[in-house]
């Protein structure tokens, strides 16, 4: 999980933008996955970040071997993500 998280961290702070939620997909022999997701306060705080990434991790079948573990980061959207788009009924 901590290099995970730390591969994760090189792309948010590649993009300068903070992160507001971490999703941990664990999928396990034979092919059946699992999603973690939670929302998270929005920080660059690494320490911060790997505290709930391990938080996330904690939810892991102990015993049951894995065959994919991988962690995603949402960031903030960008200041112009929505410039030169009209918004609909659904939202951005």
């Amino acid at each position: 999980m901590r290099e995970l998280t730390a591969r994760v961290l090189e792309d948010v702070v590649a993009e300068g933008r903070p992160v507001v939620g971490l999703t941990l997909k664990v999928r396990y022999a034979p092919f059946f996955t699992k999603t973690h997701a939670r929302k998270i306060p929005e920080t660059f705080d690494r320490n911060e970040i790997l505290a709930r990434a391990l938080d996330l991790a904690a939810g892991i079948e102990a015993g049951r071997p894995i065959r994919l573990l991988g962690l995603r980061a949402e960031m903030t959207m960008p200041d112009d993500a929505r410039k030169g788009h009209t918004p609909t009924r659904g939202g951005w």
